[in-house]
């Protein structure tokens, strides 16, 4: 704890405290990833002082308000989750640094983003908000005072529409990082002025780091407008990848956005375009040519394509993932279902056992056959022993395999068995829809130890790589998250 005072009023038993209880003698640990989130989420939630820890040893006490939407302070009287992830992101990339660094913190709120990078070793940290908040990031500079070392923690009164305007902005192009936590929300705040104002306050050279807590708007989508809004200015924004994060405090519906000057580097041309999805029939075109899927919606989850497929197609098409594939790489699809993935790489030349239950293999010997794909299909069933006449692969995939919990333990004894050959495989790769049952085979294969490869989250497939191009048929799918057991790619 800080050595301040608790000022909260005892608190009822939270929805952390009951999950705590329930997944103590739980096997299997369904409630694990609820359990990891809301576990720094919602800890101080209501509370008039949220603790910020720090890996390094070091905790913010922050004062916050219960009622800040409620008296005129709008969203910045509360630390909101996204702040922490930004807080732990900026000590993994900054505590320690060699080179001297200073912020600027917009939308300051608390002050927590701002606070926790003085307390990392920036030398000088400006806290911007407008005038009515400014009293709470005073407040939360006094009660860390002993924390922030040397650092110079100024305060300061800063509107969007008219950056220039505030004392702050004289330091401008002494800001290396431009820091934002929750300022992204259309619903609240338009998009233009905070766009504008980090035009205005990031200088050469600097970097913008923006914690953005996702949610839906009907009029646009944030994410993409704001990107929008960045190029026309010369701003270039991209997603801090998941593993980057810290390991704790990260969530499905939090991304860190950096923000720099420049154009974005010009878009690849579209490996994988979806034209028709769905109803029957789905309609690719893959590398300039044309890939037709049978399917049956009335089949199971064999007989339909499923985006976590057109993911992980998109990553071996970029050359996304710490493997290569190319003409010779043999191949083993596990639950290939339709086939897209086994098609794609078959098409970079890669020899492919593509395998599934009895019930869907016709479907897939169709769709391999009727896309020019020199593919093998084959039944092979989870948990039972493998085919005599399975070759020796190089890479396992497995695409949206673990949907259901039921099937997840099988799965894992298969990517075991595979591994106990006397040829094992180099590689697995497993991209799947966020679900409880991808966190189930994740833990099901780390329970064989050695016996079954380690799986390590390699990025999530945002947008860009499991988006639907045409419309489908209930609205664009889940996130997709990619695992690899291959170690990212060696510095130069």
């Amino acid at each position: 704890m800080s050595g301040f005072p608790a000022d909260a009023p005892p608190r009822r038993p939270s929805m952390v405290d009951v999950l705590r209880r329930g997944a103590a003698g739980a096997k299997g640990g369904v409630g694990a990833r609820a359990l990891r989130d809301l576990s720094w989420r919602q800890t101080y939630a209501g509370a008039a002082t949220y603790e910020l820890d720090l890996a390094c040893g070091a905790t913010l006490s922050l004062r916050q308000t219960k009622r800040g939407e409620l008296e005129g302070l709008g969203t910045g009287g509360t630390v909101w989750p996204a702040a922490h992830v930004l807080a732990r992101h900026l000590e993994r990339r900054f505590a320690g640094a060699q080179t001297p660094w200073s912020a600027l913190d917009l939308g300051a709120g608390t002050g927590a983003g701002g606070l926790a990078a003085a307390a990392l070793g920036a030398e000088a940290v400006a806290l911007t908000d407008l005038e009515p908040v400014l009293w709470l990031a005073r407040e939360n500079v006094e009660r860390n005072r002993r924390l922030l070392g040397g650092a110079a923690v100024s305060v300061a009164a800063m509107d969007w529409a008219d950056p220039r305007a505030s004392d702050a902005f004289a330091n401008r192009d002494a800001y290396d990082v431009v820091l934002a936590s929750e300022c992204v929300l259309p619903q609240l705040y338009p998009l233009g002025p905070l766009v504008a104002c980090l035009d205005a306050c990031l200088g050469d050279g600097a970097l913008g780091l923006l914690a953005v807590e996702q949610r839906t708007f009907p009029a646009f989508d944030p994410k993409a407008r704001f990107a929008e809004l960045c190029a026309a200015r010369g701003l270039a924004v991209a997603t801090v990848p998941e593993c980057q994060l810290d390991a704790k405090y990260r969530a499905d519906d939090i991304e860190l956005w950096e923000v720099t000057r420049g154009a974005a580097p010009p878009a690849p041309a579209a490996a994988l375009v979806v034209r028709a999805w769905g109803r029957g029939t789905t309609v690719l075109d893959v590398a300039g040519t044309t890939v037709t899927l049978e399917e049956d919606a009335a089949g199971g989850i064999g007989a339909v394509t499923w985006p976590s497929a057109l993911a992980c197609a998109r990553c071996f098409l970029g050359d996304l993932l710490p493997l290569r594939v190319g003409p010779g790489a043999k191949i083993l699809e596990l639950g290939a279902g339709t086939g897209l993935l086994s098609v794609v790489l078959a098409r970079l030349g890669c020899d492919v056992h593509a395998t599934d239950v009895d019930r869907h293999v016709g479907r897939l010997a169709r769709n391999l056959a009727a896309n020019g794909a020199s593919a093998k299909a084959a039944t092979l069933v989870w948990g039972a022993p493998l085919p005599a006449d399975l070759p020796a692969v190089d890479v396992v995939v497995c695409c949206d395999c673990a949907y259901d919990s039921t099937v997840v333990d099988a799965l894992a004894a298969t990517v075991a068995a595979l591994w106990a050959r006397p040829e094992p495989p180099a590689h697995l790769v497993v991209a799947n829809e966020r679900r409880t049952s991808l966190e189930l085979l994740l833990r099901a294969l780390a329970r064989r130890g050695a016996a079954a490869p380690l799986l390590v989250p390699l990025l999530d497939a945002g947008a860009d790589l499991w988006r639907v191009d045409c419309a489908p048929p209930a609205g664009q799918p889940p996130p997709v998250a990619i695992y690899t057991s291959a170690p990212p790619p060696a510095d130069d």
